[in-house]
Formats: C-alpha cells, sequence, structure tokens
C-alpha cells in the first residue's frame, strides 16, 4: 500500500513541476535582449506576435516575443486582444523599452508613453503614410500627363526595365 501512495505523490509532483516549469518556445535572433533599435521613438515591430504552448494536461500557456525581446508569458490573452481593437494596450516590457498592441499592429518604443500617447503616435504615423502615399500618386499622375501632352509613350506596364 505504500508503494502506491508513493506513485501517486510521484505522478502529483512530476505534475506539479511540470505547472510551474516554464518552457519557453524557441525564438529567432531578433528576439535576442539588445537586438531592438537603440531609438526610443515609437517603431512599429514586424516580429512581434504571440505563440502559444501547449503545457502540462493540455493547458495552453501564451508567450509574447518581440524584436529584442526574449519570450515572456502572457496572462489575459483573450482581454488584451479585445481591448486592443480600441485602445492600445501594453502587452510587455523588457528594460526600458515597452511593447503595445493597437488594432492590427505591435508598436514598440522606449520613452514611458501611456495609451492615449501610443494612439495618437499610430493616427499619426498613419496620416504622414496616406499623405505620402498621395504625393506618390500625384507626381505619377502628373507623369503621366506630361508624356501624354508631348506625345511620348509611358512606360511599358509588362516591361520589368531590364
Amino acid at each position: 500500500m505504500t508503494g502506491v501512495w508513493l506513485a501517486i505523490a510521484a505522478v502529483c509532483a512530476v505534475a506539479g513541476l511540470s505547472l510551474v516549469r516554464v518552457t519557453r518556445p524557441a525564438a529567432g535572433a531578433f528576439a535576442e535582449i539588445g537586438a531592438a533599435s537603440p531609438s526610443v521613438e515609437l517603431r512599429p515591430d514586424p516580429n512581434a506576435g504571440f505563440s502559444v504552448e501547449r503545457g502540462f494536461a493540455f493547458r495552453d500557456r501564451v508567450f509574447f516575443l518581440g524584436t529584442g525581446c526574449p519570450p515572456l508569458v502572457v496572462s489575459g490573452y483573450a482581454d488584451l486582444d479585445e481591448r486592443r481593437k480600441t485602445e492600445p494596450v501594453l502587452v510587455a516590457r523588457q528594460g526600458r523599452r515597452a511593447w503595445w498592441w493597437f488594432e492590427d499592429g505591435f508598436h514598440t518604443e522606449a520613452v514611458g508613453h501611456r495609451a492615449a500617447d501610443i494612439a495618437a503616435l499610430v493616427r499619426e504615423q498613419e496620416d504622414r503614410e496616406r499623405r505620402r502615399e498621395d504625393r506618390i500618386d500625384l507626381l505619377h499622375a502628373v507623369d503621366e500627363n506630361l508624356r501624354r501632352r508631348d506625345g511620348k509613350p509611358g512606360p511599358d506596364p509588362l516591361d520589368s526595365g531590364r
């Protein structure tokens, strides 16, 4: 009977340790500490995202990975996922650098902004990009009009420029 209790105790100990022990998912070189740009301004992080690892008893653990951020355990993923649709949410902090999740993108900064600051900065970056694209479209239209006026053929869309 003592052997049965010892076996049960051993199984319980292993199960308990597997719940406490957190194995981190493999991460690329981008996730090494120091791999992030030393810039403090808000920047998109195209490498950032979540990884789900299945643990003991099929219990999922969610990790955040970002440029210069080793895998960090994230709790409350479902809440973060819902909130990020309307407001920036702080996902991780590594040293001075912080990672924010807002709408469909991840952003990193090292100034210590608040959520309202992040939303304003993201909107400003989107506006700047939209104005840049509008200028490009305008320049293409002007170039095309000048070619038509001067009777010069436009670039051949099938020619790759080689």
